[in-house]
């Protein structure tokens, strides 16, 4: 079995969860070579909540404090690239890893040198939902380039592993300004030419509560929406400009226009579309491509339009 680093960032709001986590982690990691790596934000007494898990892995911790939600990525990212083991997993502190995720990420990460797979759904109290957070989107089995991931994100900072090799220093370096630190890693990554492959089966439990950045299920309310977009668009500024990327700004602009003000037709759509399987900003893809496509005329979008961009051998 590889050397393995799981890396995750500790911050106050998701004590509650940590002992799930930590759980989780500990049947994970049975019989595997396994180092935590703890990015302590403002997270009280780290060393005291992670002393439980002492004696299944060793635990290492990297203070984060003092910087936005970005900077704090970042430095997690440069504390894991000048670790010396193969394999990086991560999982975020408010969810759960399941008890097979290293096995799971370690035969993708055989062909690839990224690895990410689908979640299972849980609330706040740890209930678990109906589905899992990929069903009915069509994620691809394989990313050879950026198309799948330029429009839409599956690829988080919970759900993903990578060979530590792969990870460069101009990967780490997570611009300020960008809040998706995981979506501009992995297009990075694979920019500069990191193949992705999906996992056989979930490897975590996604948790969805006040918290989440994104969350598994898209608030349709304009401002939830805008704030989407403006994610999205910092996202696109901060990488190398290509016709896709420029596309997708260009729609998303017109999108927050039409959310500036009130738009009972486009309130309805929005209700419909988010309440559609999707997974991260496929939602606001999914509305700016009908706003596009109907030429400011409100109207249900088609396959067409929602379909995502991927490559040629990529498969669902």
């Amino acid at each position: 079995m590889p050397r393995v680093l799981v890396s995750t960032v500790l911050y106050e709001t998701g004590r509650p969860w940590f002992g799930a986590y930590a759980e989780g982690l500990r049947a994970a990691a049975a019989g595997s070579d396994v180092t935590l790596l703890l990015a302590v934000d403002d997270f009280v007494d780290a060393a005291a909540a992670a002393a439980p898990l002492a004696d299944a892995l060793a635990v290492q911790m990297v203070d984060a404090s003092g910087g936005t939600p970005t900077a704090v990525r970042r430095r997690m990212l440069e504390r894991v690239r000048a670790t010396e083991v193969e394999a990086v997993v991560f999982f975020d502190m408010d969810d759960v890893p399941l008890a097979d995720a290293f096995a799971r990420h370690f035969a993708a990460l055989d062909k690839a040198e990224i690895s990410y797979g689908d979640m299972h759904l849980i609330a706040e109290d740890g209930a678990a939902g109906e589905r899992t957070f990929f069903a009915g989107a069509k994620v691809p089995a394989r990313l050879a380039t950026t198309a799948p991931i330029t429009g839409r994100n599956f690829l988080g900072f919970t759900n993903t592993a990578l060979r530590r090799s792969a990870l460069t220093a101009e990967a780490c370096a997570v611009p300020d300004g960008v809040a998706a630190a995981d979506w501009w890693l992995y297009t990075t990554l694979i920019d500069g030419g990191c193949r992705a492959r999906r996992t056989t089966a979930p490897v975590a439990a996604y948790r969805t509560h006040r918290g989440n950045l994104l969350g598994a299920r898209p608030d349709p309310s304009p401002t939830a929406l805008a704030r989407r977009c403006r994610i999205a668009r910092q996202h696109y500024a901060a990488l190398p400009p290509t016709p896709a990327r420029r596309r997708h700004d260009d729609a998303l602009a017109r999108l927050e226009a039409r959310l500036a003000r009130p738009d009972p037709a486009l309130a309805r759509l929005a209700e419909r579309v988010c309440a559609r399987p999707g997974v991260w900003f496929d939602d606001i893809t999914r509305l700016a491509g009908a706003l596009a496509a109907a030429e400011n005329e409100i109207d249900e979008p088609n396959e067409s339009q929602e379909r995502p961009e991927r490559p040629a051998c990529a498969s669902s």
